[in-house]
């Protein structure tokens, strides 16, 4: 990476350490939704049922994230993925606050699944970040830096996955 000019390493750095953040919050998110609906139905079907919500959501949203990702601007694709992540963790909040938190939370309840749905809208709009700064690789190094960049890319990933799995589940334990 010794090519690359100061203040481009500087900002990969600093959409590294973004990144990790906004990766570790969709994460939790996920993480989180999934421990807390399997402790408050007591049915691991409902964890089986949001996994198969998150995987079908990734794989319609990677197709439509990626076209979005490859005709607009890196940083715009960064900022529409926190905006939207953020309007739907805050309505994800509204509907926990006002219709879960007070009741048993059941199955067959469809203010469970509108919650489990907008919260996996704002995870799956997450990916966007990913796949953008996946993306700033290529604008940011050279051809023969690009795999060490690819590298801390993987690595703050796996970092951020490590770290969602460990606080998501003690979060929850506390307050469950």
């Amino acid at each position: 990476m010794s090519n690359l000019k100061k203040p481009k390493k500087y900002l990969f750095y600093n959409l590294l350490i973004n990144n990790l953040i906004a990766s570790f919050t969709n994460n939790f998110v996920w993480f989180a939704l999934t421990f807390w609906a399997i402790l408050e139905t007591r049915s691991v079907i409902v964890a089986s049922v949001i996994a198969g919500i998150f995987a079908v959501s990734n794989m319609i949203g990677a197709v439509i994230i990626g076209g979005y990702v490859d005709n607009h601007r890196k940083k715009t694709a960064m900022v529409v993925s926190s905006i939207i992540s953020l309007f739907a963790f805050s309505f994800g909040s509204v509907i926990y606050f006002v219709s879960i938190f007070n009741t048993k939370v059941l199955v067959t309840s469809p203010m469970l699944w509108l919650f489990v749905a907008i919260l996996m809208i704002g995870t799956v709009a997450g990916n966007m970040r990913l796949i953008a700064l996946s993306t700033s690789v290529s604008l940011l190094y050279n051809e023969h830096e690009r795999d060490k960049a690819n590298g801390l890319v993987g690595t703050v990933q796996g970092i951020s996955f490590s770290l969602t799995s460990i606080f998501s589940g003690i979060v929850i334990s506390f307050l469950v």
